[in-house]
């Protein structure tokens, strides 16, 4: 009894090996394709009354001083070719579902797992909020888009001795660089797999890591010199004194008022710090703190004076870094908020933390400045659907996990290759991409608010490092 019990179980291990290794992957490459087509076919019935002009899009249209090239290089191609931009959301969804495709296939190639790489696909195209981001003119599918296609030629790279893969990885970063800035840490991508990856590019390493930040660094010249000609200025973007300044005269304690280059709004922080210094808990305190920065940035423009561009935002930069010096406790504290706010998805709250947030706002309306809060339309929207604490705790959960496996794969990577021991091609993946969303949170929370919209762009990463850590178990256990 107990040998047959044995052999059976030996069969379904079999069967389930099997399923995990199917060997025609062409053939499973082909549902992958036909379940993206598909899809993205959903989508364009879903959301095809979707607006697609939003707050942000004329400032790509019109390719102001804060945006860089790319995207409205874009547009204007676009609109030349059909005199509209009504083709673009179709554009933006199919490559969208294109990337996720591409990545997946390109996962199953390395895993020959069949059930992992439908996963991913659909993990991957299950991303609604940006899938129907896709239907505006943002650059935030674009660049999910671009993230994806990244990992996949990262997967590419890994596997094959030709450097076309590697070369075509640099070419994908430097053009998400140009849709995005913050895109320029996808870096990480072709620097991370010239370290960690052994002998099949050991022989061209040199040649093709300065080949491939050529490329790149063509990408950026590119950019600063559109901006040069339509700005006066030679860099990709002026954005980053305005969000610097914002974050700044919210999170650093109000001292030296007269000599503020920003008088009358740093009076109106006193207030407001004074409003989420009584926050009942971090949770609370940063739900009420994100709207804050862009009012605070409305302010501070309103008393600026006339200048162009580039010398504005240099203004507001040298502002913002003369504020964060004089308190850089301060300041670590609010990026320490936004990165929690990142890896825990903050905007998603139970319905008992909704509600102790409507206290917590009807016990100081009016707020200074806002006089009201304006709920976030994503924020709303998580707390109708997801409100839920199994759902929230659950979500939180994963999230944590995802946060200690970014911290331990790379750190795996580096004892194996310091004992110089292989490192497979799982293993080199989960580590670019824990690294990769490591690197775009921290940056976010240093620069952003620490939204559920930014968290999301680095979805794809986060997917990859569950999967390939999976893949790393599974091929223990095999062995």
């Amino acid at each position: 009894m107990v040998l047959l019990l044995r052999i059976k179980t030996r069969l379904f291990y079999q069967q389930m090996h099997a399923f995990w290794s199917l060997q025609k992957k062409n053939d499973f490459r082909f549902v992958l394709g036909i379940c993206s087509f598909l899809l993205g076919l959903v989508y364009l019935w879903l959301f095809c009354d979707e607006s697609l002009l939003k707050p942000d899009s004329l400032g790509y249209i019109n390719f102001s001083s804060q945006r860089s090239l790319g995207y409205p290089l874009f547009l204007k191609g676009i609109h030349f070719l059909f005199h509209s931009y009504e083709p673009i959301p179709s554009l933006q969804i199919f490559f969208f579902c294109f990337s996720a495709y591409f990545l997946s296939a390109s996962f199953l190639q390395m895993t020959r797992s069949s059930l992992l790489s439908i996963i991913l696909l659909f993990a991957l195209l299950f991303n609604i909020p940006f899938a129907k981001l896709s239907f505006s003119l943002l650059t935030d599918s674009p660049a999910q888009s671009f993230l994806m296609m990244g990992l996949a030629l990262t997967i590419k790279a890994s596997q094959s001795k030709e450097t076309k893969y590697y070369y075509g990885l640099c070419l994908v970063v430097g053009m998400a660089a140009l849709i995005r800035p913050l895109s320029i840490i996808l870096c990480l991508l072709p620097l991370g797999l010239s370290f960690f990856q052994g002998s099949s590019l050991k022989e061209k390493l040199s040649k093709q890591v300065i080949i491939g930040f050529f490329v790149i660094a063509s990408f950026l010249l590119l950019g600063s010199t559109a901006q040069f000609f339509r700005h006066g200025f030679f860099k990709t973007e002026a954005f980053l004194g305005h969000n610097l300044i914002g974050k700044a005269l919210i999170a650093i304690p109000t001292e030296d008022v007269l000599n503020s280059p920003f008088p009358n709004t740093r009076k109106e922080s006193v207030a407001v710090q004074l409003v989420l210094n009584k926050a009942p808990s971090l949770h609370l305190k940063y739900l009420l703190t994100s709207p804050y920065y862009d009012t605070i940035r409305q302010r501070v423009s309103s008393e600026t004076p006339s200048l162009p561009p580039s010398e504005q935002d240099d203004f507001w930069k040298k502002a913002a870094i003369s504020l964060i010096k004089g308190s850089p406790k301060a300041y670590l504290g609010d990026i320490w908020m936004n990165y929690w706010a990142l890896w825990q998805l903050g905007d998603l709250c139970t319905y008992q933390e909704d509600g102790d947030f409507k206290s917590y706002l009807e016990t100081h309306t009016p707020l200074p400045i806002m006089g009201t809060y304006q709920e976030p339309e994503m924020r709303h929207k998580f707390n109708q659907k997801l409100g839920n604490p199994f759902i929230v705790y659950g979500i939180r959960m994963m999230l944590g996990l995802g946060f200690i496996l970014s911290l331990l794969i790379p750190l795996l990577s580096l004892i194996y290759k310091f004992r110089k021991k292989p490192i497979s091609n799982p293993l080199v993946l989960g580590t670019l991409s824990a690294l990769t969303l490591q690197a775009g949170f921290i940056a976010i929370a240093c620069t952003q608010a620490g939204l559920g919209r930014y968290a999301l762009s680095f979805w794809p990463c986060l997917c990859i490092l569950f999967l390939s850590t999976l893949t790393l178990f599974m091929d223990h256990k095999h062995k």
